[in-house]
């Protein structure tokens, strides 16, 4: 029997099914790892949306404040939750999709374990390839908009302070 951590019995021992077996296994796992990608991409596409959301309202207010030539500086306080918010919803977005690399990347370890004792092994080419050719993940570009959006948000959050203190200092006493 070849080394192989997911075969604990012989061919010989299990019987004529073996192979059917293994391959009928590794459809699981393939099927699996689809799976948890279908689940990534909806994922990404819920914070997306979200985060677009808040910054759009964030927006409108903002605007709406503005126009109103308020000089309320409590008032723009409550819209620093706005930024605020966005900022963990973007770190959680991040560490979600962190958590996925890793399922990944056990999932594409079982896969490459079922693939040392079957005849071919596309999936190890495919990441051999791509490995190759300097192939971007688009979730890495995932990784990069969240990262994009905590920027953002500090950006909003240090021109509110800016704005609130020449407000507060306008103010004759």
């Amino acid at each position: 029997m070849e080394e192989n951590s997911l075969i604990h019995i012989s061919k010989d021992d299990y019987g004529k099914d073996f192979q059917a077996h293994l391959l009928e296994q590794y459809k699981v796992v393939r099927s699996g790892i689809t799976d948890l990608q279908n689940d990534r991409n909806t994922h990404n596409n819920f914070y997306l949306v979200i985060l677009t959301g808040l910054v759009s309202v964030f927006g409108f207010l903002i605007k709406h404040f503005l126009s109103q030539n308020s000089q309320d500086w409590k008032l723009l306080l409550i819209f620093a939750i706005f930024p605020i918010l966005s900022m963990v919803i973007s770190v959680i977005w991040i560490s979600l999709n962190n958590s996925y690399d890793k399922a990944l990347e056990i999932r594409y370890g079982l896969l490459k374990e079922y693939e040392n004792v079957l005849p071919s092994v596309p999936f190890t080419k495919e990441k051999d390839l791509r490995d190759n050719n300097k192939y971007i993940k688009v979730f890495d570009i995932f990784k990069c908009l969240a990262n994009t959006f905590i920027v953002f948000n500090c950006l909003i959050l240090i021109g509110l302070d800016v704005y609130i203190m020449w407000i507060i200092w306008s103010i004759k006493p």
